[in-house]
């Protein structure tokens, strides 16, 4: 099946955060450079910014499912949710976001997400960026699911995940080492479908600034252990090409959950 999909649920029994620790947990990898969260965003979480409708943040409840260091959750609180939920696998993967977000309406929490520890209907909008394609093979289902069951009626889901074709792949830094999946929009829109939610929103953009962006990003931290090389000119190409709308490197979507007849 496409993109590595399965209806049947999990394949392998293993947990996605298990795997996530390799990309985002609390090891030497995850935040190496004890970077705190910034407002000053170029490149896909720029573009994530402006994907993101103000009518589903401003007083809504929101969960982020990954939600790394807290450069979403500062964006989030900046336009008025009113509560902010965000969850990673371990305490470790959290303490950066807690030591800097420390807003009364916003909480950290350990958790997984194929398992969600809220009620049915908890939320008015679920957040998921660069996440689907650390999930074990064939798990996808089982978040986009989880995500349903949480989400009131007439919520939003957004996620964004690489996107499936043959440059994104060649050139995507992580495919090979890390496992990363790739996706089409078809892929998504059946997802969303077999889990009760429907698409409203797909974009696929970025190319090849994106690509060099997230090469130098991996060589800089991991091997050199800094910030990025030339990042000004980096940040200020990768601006420009992700604000054409086009391309063919990330892909974007939001869907949203069925109302209850």
């Amino acid at each position: 099946m496409p993109g590595g999909l399965c209806r049947s649920g999990r394949q392998r029994q293993v947990s996605f955060w298990a795997q996530r620790l390799v990309t985002r947990g609390s090891g030497p990898i995850r935040n190496i450079l004890d970077e705190a969260p910034t407002r000053d965003l170029h490149g896909r979480p720029l573009y994530t910014t402006k994907f993101v409708r103000e009518g589903d943040l401003r007083g809504k409840d929101v969960l982020e499912l990954g939600c790394g260091y807290g450069w979403f959750s500062l964006n989030a609180l900046d336009r008025g949710v009113r509560t902010y939920t965000g969850i990673e696998p371990t305490p470790g993967s959290l303490e950066t976001a807690q030591k800097h977000v420390t807003a009364p309406h916003a909480r950290f929490m350990v958790a997984d997400a194929l398992d969600l520890p809220f009620d049915a209907g908890s939320f008015d909008s679920v957040v998921c960026w660069e996440v689907l394609e650390h999930l074990p093979q064939g798990g996808e289902l089982r978040m986009f699911t989880e995500v349903r069951r949480v989400l009131r009626g007439g919520g939003a889901f957004y996620l964004s995940t690489p996107h499936r074709s043959v440059r994104s792949m060649i050139f995507d830094p992580a495919f090979i080492p890390l496992g990363h999946r790739h996706y089409t929009v078809s892929d998504l829109n059946r997802l969303a479908g077999w889990s009760g939610m429907v698409s409203t929103d797909t974009d696929v953009v970025g190319r090849w600034w994106a690509t060099a962006t997230s090469c130098n990003m991996y060589a800089s931290k991991w091997l050199l252990r800094r910030g990025l090389v030339f990042k000004r000119t980096f940040d200020g190409r990768v601006d420009r090409e992700f604000s054409n709308g086009q391309g063919w490197a990330s892909l974007f979507g939001r869907f949203e959950a069925a109302r209850a007849d």
